[in-house]
């Protein structure tokens, strides 16, 4: 939960500053039998409200920058 509410308020103020793109690491549970908890929950935090108002859309990051350990979080523009 707490985790939850950190990642809007970093969309929210990244948003409000004008940035478009960033990036969100969750890591993937590397040595771990199971993935990690975070890689598993935020995309569905991103694509459900009260994120996915912030949210244009998202994607696995590139392996130079996290690969599957990592999003790129597209932000809606923010509203007038």
């Amino acid at each position: 939960e707490r985790a939850e509410e950190r990642l809007d308020s970093f969309l929210t103020t990244a948003r409000r500053r004008g940035t478009r793109t960033v990036l969100v690491v969750t890591g993937h549970g590397r040595d771990r039998p199971t993935p990690a908890v975070l890689h598993l929950a935020v995309p569905g935090w991103l694509a459900a409200p009260p994120l996915a108002r912030l949210v244009h859309s998202f994607a696995t990051a590139r392996p130079e920058h996290g690969g599957h350990g990592a999003l790129y979080v597209r932000l809606a523009k923010a509203r007038s």
